[in-house]
């Protein structure tokens, strides 16, 4: 099983890559709407385009090593995670890379009245969702036994929707910086358990 190193800004190249953004510190933070700025400006020409939004949770802490998870929304309404991580800082001064690994998409919504090969919602109409947190926990405890890296953290863009058929897209991240996109499938729902599949795409970069 190969990983490579996700691919580095390249004319009009779709999946994000690595970009550095520099930005001078007060109080030893840097402002999220400063950061939000940074990814606009850095990513827009590889996107095709201005991205329509881009939300950061919070300030970015200005010591080296720490990270901030954003969410972006391309002008074709593609939504992406962006992951900001400082590199160094000097003086008043932060470095800061900006990747954004994959896009993810929402998982596809159900119909009112289940297909004929899936199970009916539990009674009440009330359907099971494992948090995303959880989910992450869970692919990452699955898959770390079959990789030849050392897995540092699944990405999902949400919640799991307990309906059998039901398929998300979340980023396995290594130590070393690589990266493989993950697709998640729910394959049966029994009570509030719900179980799923993982299988690993090809190796991105």
């Amino acid at each position: 099983m190969r990983k490579l190193l996700a691919p580095a800004l390249l004319g009009t190249a779709l999946v994000a890559g690595l970009t550095t953004g520099c930005t001078e510190l007060f109080a030893k933070t840097v402002d999220a709407s400063v950061v939000e700025g940074q990814i606009a400006d850095k990513l827009s020409g590889q996107l095709g385009g201005r991205p329509r939004s881009v939300s950061c949770p919070r300030d970015l802490t200005g010591e080296v090593g720490a990270m901030l998870r954003c969410d972006l929304v391309t002008a074709e309404g593609v939504q992406r995670v962006v992951n900001v991580t400082v590199t160094s800082v000097n003086g008043d001064v932060v470095d800061y890379d900006i990747n954004s690994p994959a896009p993810q998409r929402t998982a596809p919504t159900q119909p009112d009245t289940p297909p004929a090969n899936q199970p009916d919602a539990p009674a009440g109409g009330d359907v099971p969702v494992v948090a995303q947190a959880a989910v992450e926990a869970e692919a990452l405890r699955q898959l770390a036994p079959q990789l030849d890296g050392t897995p540092q953290s699944v990405v999902c863009p949400g919640d799991l929707r307990g309906e059998v058929g039901v398929t998300m897209e979340c980023t396995l991240h290594f130590t070393d910086g690589t990266w493989r996109a993950t697709t998640l499938t729910v394959t049966s729902v029994v009570g509030t358990t719900v179980n799923f599949d993982i299988r690993l795409g090809g190796a991105d970069g």
